[in-house]
């Protein structure tokens, strides 16, 4: 019957086998953990600063392609607008049309205005006068821009 306990040496050696095991594990967990929080620190570091050039990146592709799409309207209108310009039978008042189609695709203004210099209204005024004949925008204008005497401004 006594053979059939187990010997107290059996069952002791591997709660002290695991108990060792445990003390080892904490300890080289306790030494690597100081090592892999800074990892940690460094890394989002590092991501946080990717994403900021990511961002960067994005806006300057986004305005690379917009210039892009712009230049490629203007080479695309020009030709038309030299050509028209060129005509023989060109008509005056088209080319404030012109003129704002070719100011619109270089750049793409949110207001125009076109002045023709005129002579002075009368003969004591002094210099040319600038008459606003062709304007293109969404705010009113006071009187005072409609006609501008060279050199007041």
């Amino acid at each position: 019957m006594i053979d059939l306990l187990p010997s107290p040496m059996l069952t002791f050696a591997p709660v002290v086998a695991g108990l060792l095991g445990i003390g080892v594990g904490v300890l080289i967990g306790r030494s690597g953990r100081a090592q892999l929080i800074s990892d940690v620190g460094r890394l989002e570091t590092e991501v946080a600063r990717l994403e900021g050039q990511s961002r960067d990146q994005s806006r300057q592709v986004a305005k690379l392609r917009g210039e892009q799409r712009a230049l490629s309207s203007f080479t695309r209108l020009l030709p038309s607008i030299a050509r028209d310009l060129n005509r023989s039978d060109l008509d005056e008042r088209q080319i404030p049309r012109l003129v704002f189609a070719l100011v619109d695709s270089i750049f793409e203004p949110e207001q125009k205005l076109l002045y023709l210099a005129g002579p002075a209204a009368r003969l004591g005024d002094r210099g040319q006068t600038l008459h606003l004949v062709e304007r293109s925008s969404a705010a009113d204008l006071p009187p005072s821009v409609s006609k501008i005497t060279i050199g007041d401004g």
